[in-house]
């Protein structure tokens, strides 16, 4: 392990991060936004190492640096999943992020190289996961490209993010009953999600420890935080609304296009009107619950649309503006969250190798992906 600590050329060195990193870090994500309608970055306050629990365990976290600048990031995680009706671990990669100053040379493929080194000491990882927003064109091609000795992704399909707007609706009637997690017990919550979990692929593999470790995968997260559909006595649908503002964030950082003018409109309106910042001005932080461990019995969307109604009713009253869901396309539960007024932003999902082709999408048994919103 010791070679793979460190690696210099054309003035760059690749090596592994530490704690010690960490305010670097942070400052790089935060000077890199992500280009869109919206201009978004992503915090990790008070500190990126401890929100990284909620993707994975096992962390490898690489940086690019020229000097004692810190000009890029990525980190590869490992988190057990549902797939093909067993639990397997598998990776995931996130938070790429490259200083403008070194976009243009080779150190992406630096980095790709050095993470591939690293990560070959785990050969029962079979592939790992990762996603990329749609209008994001050019990391896209780049990417996917295969220069310079990048890896191989395979398109798994589109990744739904439904901003859904926090306001007081009339209540629906669905031939279900609602509870708050609490009057069922976290026990049978990890149960139901188990159940209903092996019908979908890359289901996260949830224990109850990760509800009980204050940084397990759903750190943060109660049994107050769910609501369970029960029908005839049994449960038959869970989710949870999640606040992670504590110690990760969204930012926007501005708009284009007819945004921005409808942006700037409503900030007037607001100051003058008091009303709920629903669009928040250049530097503020987007305030939204996410919709999490969203498990129901045979994909049903009626069930899943009794929940979703009941967290928009509760959560109407908090601080939050948004309620944000994330599903694959192709779920049949996307279409309970698109009845209400919402936008979507969608990203691409990817299998990702370096040794060889991955072929993963043959092997989805036609079972319907998942990913856990909160843990992207």
């Amino acid at each position: 392990m010791e070679a793979l600590l460190k690696q210099t050329g054309a003035g760059l060195t690749v090596r592994t991060a530490t704690r010690d990193d960490d305010t670097a870090i942070r400052a790089l994500l935060q000077r890199t936004p992500m280009p869109g309608t919206v201009s978004v970055t992503f915090p990790r306050e008070p500190s990126f190492f401890d929100a990284l629990e909620v993707e994975g365990r096992d962390h490898i976290v690489i940086l690019l640096e020229q000097g004692r600048e810190v000009l890029g990031v990525g980190v590869r995680s490992i988190k057990p999943v549902h797939f093909n009706g067993r639990i397997q671990p598998i990776g995931y990669l996130s938070s790429l992020r490259l200083d403008p100053a070194a976009r243009g040379t080779r150190a992406l493929a630096k980095g790709y190289r050095f993470l591939a080194n690293t990560c070959a000491e785990r050969a029962d990882i079979p592939f790992s996961l990762t996603t990329i927003l749609e209008s994001n064109a050019v990391a896209r091609a780049l990417l996917t490209s295969r220069r310079a000795g990048l890896p191989a992704y395979q398109d798994l399909g589109r990744y739904c993010t439904v901003a859904i707007p926090l306001f007081r609706r009339r209540r629906k009637t669905f031939g279900f009953k609602v509870m708050n997690g609490s009057e069922v017990g976290l026990e049978a919550i990890v149960e139901a999600l188990t159940r209903f979990a092996k019908d979908k692929q890359f289901y996260p593999a949830y224990t109850i420890e990760d509800f009980r470790s204050s940084g397990g995968l759903l750190r943060g997260l109660r049994a107050d935080d769910f609501l369970v559909a029960v029908g005839d006595h049994n449960i038959e649908g869970v989710m949870a609304c999640w606040d992670q503002s504590n110690f990760r964030q969204t930012g926007v950082e501005g708009y284009r296009g007819p945004l921005r003018a409808v942006a700037n409109t409503w900030h007037l309106l607001s100051r003058s009107l008091r009303l709920r910042p629903f669009l928040p001005r250049s530097g503020e932080p987007l305030q939204a619950i996410v919709a999490a461990c969203i498990a129901v019995e045979r994909n049903n969307p009626e069930i899943f649309s009794a929940l979703l109604d009941r967290a928009l009713h509760l959560q109407a009253t908090g601080r939050s503006c948004w309620m944000l869901v994330g599903l694959a396309e192709c779920d049949p539960l996307l279409a309970a969250a698109v009845r209400y007024l919402h936008f979507t932003v969608s990203s691409r999902i990817y299998a990702v190798r370096w040794d060889k082709e991955p072929d993963v999408g043959a092997g989805l048994g036609g079972r319907v992906p998942y990913l856990e919103l909160g843990s992207l």
